[in-house]
């Protein structure tokens, strides 16, 4: 009989762990996954990209909570590269954790980075096409430079027309002054 059993060393190959772990995570055993990310994160404490891949595998099992706290974690490390997909994966932990709010604090967060490959969950995106209505003022825009301000801008002049100056004001408050 084969021993199935492996030890493995970490020296520091990243993409030796990481296909390492996605074949544990493919084949369902996650704990493993974790566990080989983990101990590669003992001995690397710093390393960002080791914090995302186990925030995604608990992300992809159901734990958000932990999977947050990993994101932040990987935000903590101050790596460029990370910042926006640290942000998709905040925004997405929150959503599944039904804190709407939060998460659209995120997606704000990761569209701020400057990152143009946005990494939203595609429940996340099908959520905000069904229940978000035109009429209420929500939009998704990318870059926040190229929102279209010219209905609240038309919303202002009609106030000013009918002499509410103190109402138009606060239209006019909404337009950020870039634009």
């Amino acid at each position: 009989m084969e021993n199935k059993n492996k030890i493995f060393k970490y020296n520091g190959d990243y993409e030796l762990i990481r296909d390492i772990s996605d074949e544990k995570a493919d084949d369902g055993d996650y704990i493993s996954a974790l566990s080989v990310l983990t101990l590669a994160l003992e001995k690397d404490p710093k390393n960002g990209f080791l914090m995302r891949d186990i925030a995604d595998i608990y992300t992809e099992m159901g734990l958000y909570e932990m999977a947050i706290n990993y994101w932040f974690k990987c935000l903590n490390t101050q790596s460029r590269i990370l910042q926006s997909t640290a942000y998709g994966g905040l925004c997405e932990s929150f959503y599944y954790l039904n804190d709407l709010a939060t998460a659209g604090y995120y997606v704000q967060k990761q569209m701020l980075t400057g990152n143009r490959d946005l990494e939203l969950d595609d429940r996340f995106l099908e959520y905000l096409e069904n229940n978000c209505d035109v009429k209420t003022g929500f939009r998704l825009s990318y870059p926040p430079e190229s929102v279209d301000y010219s209905e609240t801008i038309a919303v202002g002049k009609k106030m000013i027309k009918a002499e509410d100056f103190a109402g138009a004001m606060k239209k006019f408050a909404e337009v950020p002054e870039s634009s």
